[in-house]
């Protein structure tokens, strides 16, 4: 609030109690250079008026030269508040001191009625920074946070533990912005022979070694095992084998026929 602009727009006089309002509405959230970018309903807050007497009685104060208007795209407008170039309309004499109005007897209203200061929200303050929020991206809110998708992607297996922790890394590493790459490798990696068998990473250790970029490895032939992989034992197979080699006869005991 700037104290010297306030103090130029209070003796202003040609204008009626909705502009005066709104203007001393501006001048409260203007710095000393006279600039302020409250939002209409922000005004109409403060000043328990509808947004289209708002928008009307500031329309009003830029034809009078008291106040300018500077809209920006995709933020709030700027305005900046001028007590100097104020032109009253003319036929109306600014009075250096304002005379009160003669007292009026309002009759008492109803024991149910409500008290008029119920109706109007105290006045609060903007900052004199416009808010960082303010500069986000629509793109930024419709991905606020894309881990539950990773999360419910992911093998539900024994090793996916750590969820909390799991979702701090993956907020301090803004994996946000490569959501879609990840989510899709770790799809793509659920049909492969290795994550079939249970030989998945952790989520954790998928999140810190960046295993998206190593992509998706192609499959082997299925006769084929893979290096360093055991074959795995039968026994149903190992019993066959053997009953197979025991009904062959051995060449001694063959009768030679000569011919």
């Amino acid at each position: 609030m700037s104290t010297l602009i306030m103090s130029q727009c209070w003796p202003l006089q040609g204008m009626s109690a909705t502009q005066k309002a709104v203007l001393i509405s501006l001048a409260d959230n203007a710095n000393d250079e006279g600039v302020c970018w409250p939002s209409i309903a922000t005004i109409s807050m403060r000043t328990c008026l509808s947004e289209r007497a708002v928008q009307n009685a500031i329309k009003w104060l830029v034809e009078h030269g008291i106040l300018s208007v500077q809209g920006r795209s995709g933020r709030s407008t700027v305005y900046k508040v001028t007590p100097a170039e104020y032109a009253p309309p003319q036929g109306v004499h600014p009075r250096t001191r304002c005379t009160p109005p003669p007292q009026e007897v309002h009759p008492t209203p109803a024991p149910d009625a409500p008290h008029p200061r119920t109706t109007c929200t105290q006045n609060r303050k903007e900052p004199s920074k416009e808010p960082q929020g303010n500069r986000k991206s629509a793109r930024t809110k419709k991905t606020a946070d894309r881990f539950e998708e990773f999360w419910q992607a992911y093998p539900n297996t024994p090793r996916r533990v750590a969820k909390k922790k799991c979702r701090e890394r993956w907020r301090s590493r803004k994996l946000d912005q490569i959501a879609d790459q990840i989510i899709g490798h770790v799809l793509a990696m659920k049909k492969t022979q290795q994550w079939l068998d249970g030989f998945e990473p952790g989520p954790m250790t998928y999140i810190n070694q960046s295993r998206w970029e190593d992509g998706v490895p192609e499959e082997r032939a299925t006769n084929q095992r893979a290096y360093g992989q055991q074959e795995r034992f039968d026994p149903v197979e190992y019993i066959n084998r053997n009953r197979i080699s025991k009904q062959q006869p051995k060449m001694e005991e063959l009768d030679v026929i000569d011919c």
